[in-house]
């Protein structure tokens, strides 16, 4: 099962265990309290950061951040669909 779940800042084994997660992937500045047979670490590359690669995919636009307006707007009538299909084709349809 794949699935976003809110999270609190520093994880623990009882957060993994909440969420039926069986391992933390993190980069080499992990300050997680999770134990070491559950945590994996990858390390990070020089000189990119998330920031960066952010911007660099908004720029050429391969993934859309979920705070472009065109995003937000497509998983609202996608939410809506999902929660209320008779009345979001009605919308649509002008009636």
């Amino acid at each position: 099962m794949s699935a976003v779940v809110e999270v609190p800042y520093i994880i623990t084994d009882s957060v993994l265990d909440e969420h039926g997660v069986q391992f933390l992937v993190h980069g080499d500045d992990n300050f997680n309290t999770i134990s070491e047979d559950r945590l994996i670490i990858l390390p990070r590359t020089p000189a990119i950061c998330s920031s960066m690669l952010l911007a660099y995919n908004r720029r050429i636009k391969i993934i859309q951040h979920a705070m472009d307006s065109d995003c937000v707007t497509q998983k609202f009538y996608e939410t809506q669909a999902a929660n209320n299909p008779d009345q979001w084709a009605s919308q649509r349809i002008g009636n």
